[in-house]
């Protein structure tokens, strides 16, 4: 397949750090509000981000073909095909952005607890 971009796209980034940074946020004490509160507002913000990053990646491939003397058929076809993707980001952005806050807490979750046995196993009873 033809490689189509190599700029990275701010609105994906975006998109990964928001639920990490806010579930860090949520168990330091940083923020008082409830936790379905927090996921309430990274579901809306979810959804706007993954609109975005498909936004912005369609205008990244239309800048690219006006670029390029000669496109490539699949880089056209990649441009012409994108009417499923933007609808399904649109219908269900808040579902990938749900499911992602979950598994980002998951796997916080399970750090501090490996770290808190880590700490316990070797430093409170010594080597």
């Amino acid at each position: 397949m033809f490689k189509l971009l190599p700029i990275v796209n701010p609105f994906f980034l975006a998109f990964l750090i928001l639920p990490i940074v806010l579930i860090i946020l949520k168990q330091t004490g940083k923020i008082s509000v409830s936790l379905m509160l927090i996921i309430l507002i990274y579901m809306i913000a979810g959804w706007f981000l993954v609109n975005s990053t498909i936004w912005f990646h369609y205008e990244m491939v239309k800048i690219l073909i006006n670029n390029t003397q000669n496109p490539p058929q699949e880089l056209i076809d990649h441009l012409t095909e994108d009417g499923t993707k933007r609808a399904f980001g649109l219908f269900f952005g808040w579902l990938y952005s749900f499911v992602y806050f979950i598994f980002c807490y998951v796997l916080i979750w399970v750090g501090r607890k490996v770290i808190y046995l880590v700490y316990r196993v070797f430093f409170k009873h010594g080597l």
